[in-house]
């Protein structure tokens, strides 16, 4: 009963990809000065995520200057860990039986979405919402045969 534990971790990074920027007019926004460098947590800057100011609405009838994807304004990143434990038991011959203990985000992080990318709203810097679920643990037994 002690022996035989099987322990499986499977742990993701990623940073944030680019955002790409674009105004209400449907073209992208111009950049007026460098953005500020970005200070605390994710969680501390979900209502003003990267520095807005930077930006402003183009002219009526002319292209922003901002480039289709912001380098330097990238979305939160992925850190994710999921662990499961498992043993199996030999029922007869042909028959054996496994019993799984599972854990998905057993580290229960909040993993952020995009913040909203679209000047004259009023979310735009802003992060609205998660894309990751809570932890989740989960118990099974399976027969195989």
């Amino acid at each position: 009963m002690l022996g035989g534990w099987q322990l499986n971790e499977i742990t993701s990074f990623q940073g944030g990809i680019p955002l790409a920027l674009t105004s209400t007019s449907g073209v992208r926004p111009n950049r007026i000065h460098p953005l500020a460098a970005p200070s605390g947590s994710i969680s501390s800057r979900v209502l003003q995520y990267f520095d807005t100011s930077a930006f402003q609405l183009p002219a009526a009838f002319t292209y922003g200057n901002a480039p289709p994807t912001e380098s330097d304004i990238r979305a939160p990143g992925i850190d994710n860990t999921d662990l499961s434990l498992l043993k199996n038991f030999r029922l007869r011959e042909r028959f054996t039986m496994q019993m799984r203990f599972e854990s998905f985000n057993i580290f229960n992080r909040t993993q952020f979405a995009a913040p909203g990318t679209q000047l004259g709203t009023t979310s735009f810097g802003v992060i609205t919402t998660q894309q990751n679920q809570p932890r989740k643990l989960q118990a099974a037994i399976k027969i195989i045969f």
